[in-house]
């Protein structure tokens, strides 16, 4: 499950390197299931695009 404002401000508070690196990650995903022989199925991807969100840190000051 993705928690869409909780996901906002772990990205908000990325630095410029890091988020592009997530946006690159997010259409390599993108390109797999667009591109690819149909092994990486929509379901795949949009489970991988949580489970890469899901994994960003917490902002510093913002802990569990």
């Amino acid at each position: 499950m993705l928690d869409l404002e909780k996901t906002r401000e772990k990205i908000i508070a990325l630095n410029e390197s890091d988020a592009k690196s997530i946006l690159m990650l997010t259409a390599a995903n993108i390109q797999m299931v667009n591109g690819g022989n149909g092994s990486f199925t929509s379901e795949a991807c949009v489970n991988e695009l949580i489970r890469l969100y899901n994994s960003i840190p917490e902002p510093k000051g913002k802990g569990k």
